[in-house]
């Protein structure tokens, strides 16, 4: 190689010598930044972000009605027919467990992340674009309450108490008690006693 054409490719652009004293060229710079972008180009996409709605959106609906077992999806009868399939041997899920498995915890990180990242990149932050800011910020608190809500649920019954009953007995005073399977109360003493 000639030294003008050394000199050439040392001081173009295109080409970078390393501290090894190995050449790269600009075209595979360009590729490694364009690899490294990829994921922050993704998740910069609006039509990614619709993509990850429609699928949490299927997941949502398939977790709170079930199947539609015709193709009458209008008719909610149609849904209950087929089961819910969080209810399938497969699953055997609650609501409760289904919303809070890692599909779904999963999806509202990365619509989350498409939210944050596309808000950053592509909406300027000035005071004309403040609305969608504060709307996608809203977004996120909401997301965020739905993870912490379903992280420290605890599901179970709790009884609500509704009715008190009021027993009189003859010659003594009145009692109640909480009207629940296993209340007792006793009225009297000595030979004179009611439960």
């Amino acid at each position: 190689m000639a030294k003008n054409e050394r000199d050439m490719m040392l001081t173009s652009p295109d080409t970078e010598v390393g501290d090894s004293g190995v050449h790269r060229s600009g075209r595979q710079k360009s590729m490694l930044r364009t690899l490294l972008m990829a994921p922050v180009e993704l998740f910069s996409s609006v039509r990614f972000g619709i993509v990850l709605l429609a699928i949490l959106f299927i997941y949502s609906s398939i977790g709170s009605s079930g199947v539609p077992t015709r193709l009458n999806i209008f008719n909610p009868e149609s849904w209950a027919e087929g089961g819910q399939v969080r209810q399938w041997r497969f699953f055997e899920l609650t609501a409760f467990q289904w919303f809070n498995w890692w599909p779904f915890t999963t999806l509202i990180l990365l619509i989350c992340a498409n939210i944050i990242i596309t808000t950053i990149r592509k909406i300027p932050f000035t005071a004309l674009r403040l609305g969608p800011w504060i709307i996608h910020t809203g977004i996120i608190i909401l997301a965020a309450g739905s993870i912490w809500y379903f992280g420290t649920k605890v599901e179970g019954s709790s009884p609500v108490h509704r009715r008190s009953i009021s027993i009189q007995a003859p010659g003594e005073q009145a009692a109640s008690m909480i009207a629940e399977p296993g209340n007792l109360v006793q009225i009297g003493t000595g030979g004179r006693e009611w439960r």
